[in-house]
């Protein structure tokens, strides 16, 4: 009979598949009949479904994890695995909720769950909020990756904090963090908010010269929308 890591192979093969009612079908059965399934095979079955947007199904077999009393115990890969099903879905509130119950369940946050809880909070538009979980997350001895950055940007795009923006922009080049197109987008929709529009230009003509990045449609769109936001089509 196949044992647990055979099953917790296939039921990661759902993962890179898409195929998450088969992850699902395969964890059943070791619930029903054996092998008990262990942490890895939750994580593989709560990843299946991340990958699928399917959230819910996500957060629900967290949810057995969590029970008390319960083993197998959740991991931090476990909560990182249901915080990125929800911001997929658009689920922030219950992405940082899922952060904030790390400590309740012994675990620490690490580097995936910060980039995770900054990701959400700035699909949100809590620019203090996601700006600050950069700093806790610096404290913590990890190191931002772009897609956080540029999380955290996004959300001053949202509440027009352009020179909040800018600061963010510039912590990246003192720490050797190269923003991208999509970085440099978020920070023109920023400038945008507020009106800048000369600002937005100016970070247009930086991408070449500074950043070494050929501007695409994100760039072009963002400047464009900063400067029609004016009436400067002309500069456009």
């Amino acid at each position: 009979a196949p044992d647990v890591i055979s099953y917790n192979a296939s039921i990661s093969a759902c993962e890179k598949g898409a195929q998450w009612p088969l992850a699902l079908q395969l964890l059943g059965g070791m619930l029903r009949h054996g092998p008990q399934p262990n942490t890895i095979s939750y994580n593989a079955a709560i990843s299946a479904c991340e990958k699928s947007g399917q959230w819910e199904w996500s957060l629900c077999l967290l949810g057995q994890l969590c029970l008390p009393g319960r083993s197998p115990a959740p991991s931090v890969i476990s909560f990182c695995a249901a915080m990125h099903a929800c911001v997929k879905g658009q689920q922030w509130e219950k992405a940082l909720a899922l952060f904030d119950d790390l400590p309740r369940h012994g675990l620490e946050p690490n580097e995936v769950a910060f980039s995770a809880a900054v990701g959400a909070l700035g699909c949100a538009g809590r620019w203090e909020d996601a700006v600050a979980a950069l700093s806790r997350m610096a404290l913590a001895g990890y190191y931002p990756d772009v897609i956080a950055y540029t999380a955290a940007i996004r959300a001053c795009s949202t509440g027009g904090r352009w020179e909040v923006a800018f600061a963010i922009l510039e912590r990246m080049g003192d720490l050797g963090v190269s923003p991208s197109e999509v970085t440099l987008g978020a920070v023109m929709r920023s400038c945008e908010s507020a009106q800048r529009w000369d600002l937005a230009l100016h970070v247009l003509r930086a991408m070449r010269s500074d950043f070494r990045l050929d501007p695409g449609p994100v760039a072009f769109g963002a400047a464009l929308g900063a400067c029609a936001r004016v009436g400067q089509w002309t500069s456009a």
